[in-house]
């Protein structure tokens, strides 16, 4: 967002929250609004249409034919966490290297590293590997009984075997094993692509907003508005 260094920015509120109720109260509309995911769980593949339950059939039966050679893990250690984070950062590189839209994929010069140290006990990061390589990675928040996925990436080179649904379903099965209710796939842009990836997996849509509130010694009034308006977020 233009001007990010000079603002305070209250990002990806719920719609109808309590808190951008407030800041909007104060600030007036949102500088940007995105549409969020989240699959409940366990994934109820019933729910879904005919052709969309055909597509996941197919899918688990080319990685069933593999015999063996596909496998999966989640981090569950700091270092496990910080260890995984390297093959994922290689093909989130890969897959995004010739993309045109790559310029909204996640910056990953950012210290992904120094922050994931220490966040060992809220992170994870699930790998899907074919012959002992990984061919498809998803680093995630947890909170409770939710999953919040932040960045996922895989290897173009065997877009056949689609990894990142084998990896999207595997992943869902274990943390519904493991007692989680939902996974939160995040932002969707209009993409009609991503929108049907995540549609395909029974997924609920909700609007979140981000205000953005310029800050300028100049502007006095603006810089009040701002801090009113965070003051009364957090007192909500």
């Amino acid at each position: 967002m233009p001007g990010i260094a000079d603002d305070v920015v209250v990002a990806d509120l719920p719609e109808h929250s309590l808190l951008a109720q407030a800041v909007q109260h104060q600030c007036g509309g949102p500088d940007a609004q995105m549409l969020y995911a989240t699959v409940p769980l366990p994934l109820n593949l019933a729910a879904l249409s005919r052709s969309t339950r055909r597509d996941h059939t197919r899918r688990r039966r080319a990685v069933q034919a593999l015999d063996g050679r596909v496998a999966y893990r989640r981090t569950r250690t700091t270092a496990e966490l910080l260890s995984d984070f390297n093959p994922l950062e290689v093909l989130h590189h890969r897959r995004n290297l010739s993309r045109p839209d790559a310029a909204g994929a996640t910056d990953l010069t950012l210290p992904w590293r120094q922050v994931l140290a220490d966040c060992g006990q809220i992170a994870f990061i699930a790998t899907l590997t074919l012959d002992s390589q990984v061919v498809a990675a998803q680093l995630c928040l947890q909170h409770r009984d939710r999953a919040y996925s932040v960045i996922t990436a895989m290897d173009p080179a065997v877009r056949a075997l689609a990894p990142g649904h084998a990896l999207l379903h595997l992943l869902c099965e274990d943390l519904t094993d493991n007692g989680y209710t939902a996974l939160d796939l995040g932002r969707t842009t209009d993409d009609s692509g991503q929108r049907a990836y995540k549609s395909a997996y029974g997924a609920l849509w909700t609007t979140t907003r981000t205000y953005a509130v310029p800050l300028h010694p100049a502007y006095p009034d603006t810089q009040d508005a701002a801090e009113q308006a965070l003051s009364v977020a957090v007192a909500r």
